[in-house]
């Protein structure tokens, strides 16, 4: 605390080097300033100080500053000061904290799964105001430990399931191609399918033979 009652430079009047740091994160708060522009400042005016070890040089640096002497700042949207949308009253609370995926597996436990192609009564509640059904991923056993479980990229999905697909049926050579020798050894272990399981002719080399699904040369 008596670092921060200093002044900001010698001779300083104006501001103690707490005031000025406080207000330079209100200014970036208010002016919108990303973190990238803001730290350019904090470098050039930590330069101006020659270099003062007490002074920030980055945002994080002038964020832990303040919280250290528990003045930590929220930054409030402006939506959140728009009565209308909250009962004539300024929005003040906390975002609700996120439920993790355990929490919400919890929360439907003995509630059926939804069955597809029934339409759902009106009159039946939602669980949190929100849910109605439980995902199909929760079958995962990994899904609930997933800290974006909702976040899939469908469009890369669908690419590489496709390009497996093709690189398995045409027999095409490469990461692609999910029929190679280790997956065939799998087969021996799991005890499945034992007419494609490889043929050992050779040290280290192997016969694997062609599945039922895989295109000759004549038929792609």
């Amino acid at each position: 605390m008596k670092d921060a009652q200093e002044e900001l430079y010698p001779g300083c009047k104006t501001f103690s080097r707490l005031e000025f740091i406080v207000t330079l994160l209100q200014l970036k708060v208010s002016g919108r300033w990303s973190d990238k522009s803001f730290n350019g400042l904090l470098n050039a005016l930590h330069k101006a100080f020659n270099y003062d070890v007490s002074f920030p040089k980055i945002s994080y640096e002038a964020k832990k500053y303040t919280k250290d002497l528990g003045l930590n700042y929220v930054k409030i949207h402006r939506w959140r000061n728009d009565k209308k949308s909250f009962g004539g009253e300024r929005e003040r609370r906390p975002p609700p904290v996120p439920l993790s995926g355990d929490e919400i597996l919890e929360a439907f436990e003995g509630v059926p799964n939804v069955i597809f192609g029934k339409k759902r009564k009106r009159n039946q509640r939602y669980l949190f105001d929100q849910w109605k059904k439980l995902s199909v991923f929760y079958r995962l056993p990994y899904w609930s430990k997933l800290l974006i479980g909702h976040n899939l990229d469908v469009m890369h999905i669908e690419k590489n399931i496709c390009d497996s697909i093709i690189g398995t049926v045409l027999d095409i050579p490469g990461k692609n191609n999910k029929d190679h020798l280790n997956a065939r050894r799998d087969l021996k272990m799991m005890k499945m399918h034992e007419k494609l399981l490889p043929e050992k002719v050779d040290r280290g080399k192997y016969i694997v033979p062609r599945a039922p699904y895989q295109l000759t040369p004549q038929e792609r």
